[in-house]
């Protein structure tokens, strides 16, 4: 009995070391899809919008205003395919005008608040300047309408009724 204990232990032994002594083929690990680095958009214009909060669309860029009133404006990023980014952080906006109806203030920064000093006669603009790093300029406008006050035409007068000619008498 003792044989043939040793004579498996022994058995057990030798199929554990041959075993232990081939080589395991690594196991291929499941390969992931290397993403290339996506690009940021990068701003190569400038928006000009009354709206703080607008991210698509056309630009609300015009405004009707009377004396004393006033309307803030936001410079935003216009990327390559004309998606609204915001600027880039080392962009330097300035704003100007030619008009002496209007006053913008601050002349520099992401947005400024233009107010009507006297009745517009005609529309005027306000020009966004933007430098970027790079050293280019890019400007949009911003447009201001005067307001137009609709005047009640007067009433006209009546007029008297005309006198009918008295029918023509007719002959017998």
């Amino acid at each position: 009995m003792k044989i043939k204990i040793l004579v498996l232990l022994v058995a057990v032994l030798a199929i554990a070391a041959i075993g232990f002594a081939q080589e395991k083929a690594p196991v291929p690990q499941a390969t992931q899809a290397v993403k290339a680095p996506v690009a940021e958009p990068v701003a190569v214009g400038i928006y000009v919008t009354k709206d703080a909060n607008q991210a698509k669309g056309a630009p609300l860029n015009k405004a009707k205003l009377d004396v004393d009133e006033t309307v803030t404006v936001y410079a935003k990023g216009k990327g390559a395919k004309g998606e609204w980014l915001a600027l880039p952080a080392d962009a330097t906006v300035n704003w100007k005008t030619t008009s002496k109806y209007i006053e913008i203030n601050p002349a520099t920064g992401e947005s400024a608040t233009i107010k009507v000093l006297k009745k517009l006669p005609a529309p005027v603009h306000v020009t966004a300047t933007a430098t970027f790093k790079d050293g280019k300029k890019h400007m949009a406008r911003f447009f201001i309408f005067p307001k137009e006050v609709v005047k009640k035409a007067a009433p006209k007068p009546k007029e008297a009724p005309k006198p009918q000619a008295e029918p023509a008498p007719q002959g017998k």
